[in-house]
């Protein structure tokens, strides 16, 4: 049949185009699909939360990328976001009391 044709193996595996003009949704032929990322971090996952992403009414592939961390690196991770956020309040506090605004909004 191929060589009757004049196709090869590849034009009837492969899709005849890809698209990806869009940020998050992607055609492949007629197919259209779409990729999400979630990250949690968290000291503790439950596999309910997969439970719950699987009982969704959709077809879909889930992977998962689990990375442990050292429990002080992780402590010292968090110590830094949170002087981080409490810095840029202090500083977003500042603007607001600059342009009349109450401090506490």
């Amino acid at each position: 049949m191929i060589p009757k044709t004049g196709l090869s193996t590849k034009d009837f595996i492969a899709p005849d185009s890809f698209d990806f003009r869009f940020s998050r949704l992607f055609r492949v032929g007629t197919t259209w699909g779409a990729a999400s990322y979630l990250q949690i971090l968290a000291s503790e996952l439950s596999d309910k939360l997969l439970a719950e992403l699987l009982e969704m009414d959709a077809e879909m592939t889930i992977t998962l990328h689990i990375q442990t961390v050292d429990q002080a690196a992780a402590v010292k991770s968090i110590k830094a976001k949170v002087s981080d956020i409490d810095k840029m309040k202090v500083e977003e506090q500042k603007k607001a009391a600059r342009s009349g605004y109450d401090m506490d909004i």
